[in-house]
């Protein structure tokens, strides 16, 4: 049973362990390990519910971390810039570099074909604002304020109560406000692209990363015709003719049912996008008749689809500004897409 007791032997243990930190890679690991999604502080709330003065103890050890953590890493880069200074010197006399061409990155040319896949299936591409009120991203969507599943999209919150939209479902919510009041505009296909935003920071997840989402709403629109899509965006982006893939049922707020859709990669099943049929209650509060129309949506993480196709292993790579490392996935989603 975690308790106050267990909370201090957490920090304690921090402490010790934030003293042979020497890099930030190590200090993003020890971030992860003590206040990550599981992190030991973190497993705290399981057991902290209707226990005020308890939680606001572990949100307390969580801030005097998050300000240690924050100290340590401007240590690391003064370390770190005095040490460059004290070993870079410049040669005036070397020739100046020769002019070069730049590739596109992995992740546009990842969100390019998928996007083409989808127009290829009469989805009109959209999109929408990066800074949302909380409304479109949660409310119309069916996640109240007191709903747990706020907790798994936890995003970044603006002084003014707007936030940075952790999912693109939000452009979804827009087109459907917009549209679902003319019966002209149905059949809805749409697809949208953008960055989305996160509090997550490991190998497979950032704070900032792309989605591609689409909804169809129409009259008979049904599991059929949302496997029908999805099978054909998979089979049509990996190319491989005997591809493995399984609809297994999961829970979303917004889709009933909802479903979470795995592939087969070097004989492991891994999770490559979620989907469902979308709530009446998400219909009903934008005004379209659940009695005449439903609607399938799904949304997919453009990084994760780029790992799996050129064999990323780390999503950070791909936001180093590491210029062999571009130019290598560059020419390889070259080399493959030929």
């Amino acid at each position: 049973m975690f308790n106050e007791k267990t909370l201090k032997e957490c920090k304690e243990d921090f402490l010790r362990d934030l003293s042979f930190v020497c890099s930030k890679s190590d200090l993003n690991d020890l971030r992860s390990c003590y206040i990550g999604k599981k992190g030991k502080v973190n497993r705290h709330f399981e057991f902290a519910r209707g226990n005020r003065e308890f939680l606001g103890e572990i949100n307390t050890t969580i801030a005097e971390i998050k300000s240690l953590l924050h100290s340590k890493m401007q240590d690391i880069k003064s370390a770190s810039v005095q040490s460059k200074l004290e070993k870079e010197s410049i040669d005036c006399s070397l020739p100046s570099r020769p002019l070069l061409f730049g590739g596109r990155h992995p992740l546009v040319i990842v969100a390019n074909e998928i996007i083409t896949i989808m127009n290829s299936m009469g989805f009109s591409s959209v999109s929408g604002p990066e800074v949302e009120s909380d409304f479109y991203v949660f409310s119309a969507l069916n996640v109240p304020s007191t709903h747990p599943a706020r907790d798994v999209q936890d995003t970044f919150y603006l002084s003014d109560g707007r936030v940075l939209r952790p999912h693109t479902s939000s452009v979804q919510v827009r087109c459907m406000e917009k549209m679902g009041s003319n019966p002209k505009n149905f059949p809805i296909k749409i697809c949208s692209f953008g960055r989305t935003y996160r509090n997550d920071d490991d190998p497979t997840h950032t704070p900032m990363f792309h989605q591609i989402e689409a909804m169809m709403i129409g009259e008979k629109v049904s599991l059929a015709n949302l496997k029908a899509t999805i099978v054909f965006l998979l089979k049509t982006f990996f190319m491989k003719q005997g591809m493995q893939y399984r609809f297994r049922p999961n829970y979303f707020p917004f889709t009933e049912p909802s479903i979470e859709v795995d592939i087969k990669i070097h004989g492991k099943w891994m999770e490559v996008l979620g989907c469902g049929i979308i709530n009446s209650k998400v219909l009903d509060n934008l005004g379209i008749s659940t009695t005449k129309y439903s609607g399938f949506a799904f949304g997919l993480g453009v990084e994760r689809f780029a790992m799996i196709k050129y064999n990323i292993p780390d999503i950070r790579d791909m936001y180093s500004c590491n210029i062999p490392w571009l130019s290598h996935y560059s020419e390889m989603c070259r080399r493959l897409d030929r």
